[in-house]
């Protein structure tokens, strides 16, 4: 699975009935509703662009402590923020952050889904560890706990999704908290030579 489709499952199979969202907001009805909450904090487009405050929300949501970046962040902004979620938290409504955002904060208030969730599981595989943000990794890490084995398999070169939140940290960090045994993959089956010389160069 994705990290949103398995989070997405555990909340429809797992989780009590008023953590279950009725659906997901994505596309042009997120756009509409945060159009919608700017109008509702008074705002204009012009002070605020809508792919702004986009970004703004998607930044809050894949921070490991949301409540902690809210606090240090333009009033303005913030406002525009809660009315957001306060029209998704009404409608019962996720979009896609909130998937992992929602499934970590029940693991943290209702502990006993995170348990029924590890029994369903052996092994933990997450691959293009790279591209993993800090509040998926907090999820990751919280679901594998002190029992599961967790592999993951990634190039912290590869870190080219820095503008949705991955850090080429992660690595240190999964080896700090898990002391895993690390196999290095240094040999390259589908690239000439001269790819690969030109992408050592740019690294």
């Amino acid at each position: 699975r994705t990290i949103h489709s398995m989070c997405l499952m555990i909340l429809r199979e797992f989780a009590p009935p008023e953590w279950r969202p009725s659906g997901i907001v994505s596309g042009k009805v997120k756009t509409e509703y945060v159009s919608d909450a700017l109008k509702t904090c008074g705002f204009t487009e012009n002070q605020f662009p809508v792919e702004e405050i986009l970004k703004f929300i998607d930044e809050i949501k894949t921070s490991e402590e949301p409540e902690q970046k809210l606090k240090y962040s333009d009033k303005e902004r913030v406002l525009i923020y809660q009315a957001y979620t306060a029209r998704l938290d009404f409608l019962k409504l996720v979009d896609f952050p909130d998937l992992i955002h929602q499934t970590r904060m029940l693991f943290d208030q209702v502990p006993e889904v995170c348990r029924d969730v590890q029994q369903n599981i052996k092994y933990i595989l997450v691959d293009e560890f790279q591209d993993l943000d800090a509040a998926q990794y907090a999820l990751i890490h919280k679901l594998a706990g002190q029992t599961i084995p967790m592999t993951v398999v990634g190039d912290d070169d590869q870190t080219i999704y820095n503008f949705r939140g991955s850090q080429p940290k992660i690595f240190s960090r999964f080896e700090r908290e898990h002391s895993p045994g690390i196999v290095k993959m240094e040999v390259c089956y589908r690239c000439t030579e001269i790819i690969l010389k030109g992408a050592q160069r740019m690294i």
